[in-house]
């Protein structure tokens, strides 16, 4: 897979909670049935070859192995492939910002091994709406054949930095955030995973990740699995208590 190329070195990977998540996951591959991983997503120490483009993280990485490592090889990446690029009322700015992202998107699926590119303009996010039509289908036509890794906020965060608290990442715990302001906006959790799952029944396997030097925790949650008629924001508050759940046993101190 090209993924391994940009492979960052590190002392230990652990799993400290749900290897009998993986072990059902697999159970599920080999029935050819799918589901969407949610971790939190830290911001990287090195943004490796190919700069802030494709922004993958060494999270991601480490993630992908560790599933690989599992049995898990049928998993893809959900990822921003976009530039930050003011746009203004230009039309000849719009010409140049579509046409760069078309590259990015098309060298972002090779280089993910057949992920998913989605829009993110932080310098103009007027054109991220426009630039993510059809994201969602993609999504969906691609966990008919793989397991797909998604970062439900979208935005790097320092490890341990999140609190998961649903008045904070939800608008007034109630509901999902308006796209301004978008500093705010930028650090909520997005809607985005919780409809793919509830339009298309796929199960969300919560995953913290946390970092300590070059020394890696993952913890994986249970299956939340949409019931019909699930609300996205329900399933939302549930993937934000598992995460708190999920931090709380990587912060435990060995015994």
């Amino acid at each position: 897979m090209i993924w391994h190329e940009f492979e960052p070195g590190w002392k230990r990977t652990e799993i400290v909670a749900g290897k009998e998540t993986l072990d059902t996951v697999a159970n599920l591959n080999a029935q050819k049935k799918f589901v969407l991983f949610a971790p939190n997503h830290l911001k990287p120490q090195d943004k490796g070859p190919l700069g802030t483009f494709i922004e993958t993280g060494e999270d991601y990485l480490i993630l992908r192995r560790l599933l690989d490592e599992h049995g898990l090889t049928e998993t893809r990446g959900v990822m921003r492939a976009d530039l930050d690029f003011p746009i203004g009322d230009s039309s000849v700015k719009r010409a140049i910002y579509h046409t760069a992202r078309k590259v990015i998107a098309e060298v972002t699926r090779v280089v993910s091994d057949g992920g998913v590119p989605v829009a993110s303009n932080e310098r103009d996010s007027s054109v991220t709406t426009e630039g993510n039509t059809g994201v969602v289908g993609e999504m969906k036509e691609a966990l008919k054949k793989h397991n797909l890794i998604i970062f439900p906020y979208g935005s790097w965060f320092q490890s341990g930095e999140q609190d998961f608290d649903e008045k904070k990442d939800l608008a007034n715990g109630e509901a999902f955030p308006q796209k301004e302001p978008y500093d705010q906006y930028r650090k909520s959790l997005k809607p985005g995973f919780v409809k793919v799952a509830t339009q298309s029944n796929i199960p969300i396997v919560p995953v913290y990740v946390h970092r300590d030097g070059e020394n890696w925790s993952l913890a994986f949650g249970s299956l939340l699995t949409p019931q019909p008629g699930t609300p996205p924001i329900d399933l939302a508050k549930q993937y934000l208590a598992s995460m708190r759940e999920l931090k709380e046993k990587t912060q435990k101190p060995p015994p």
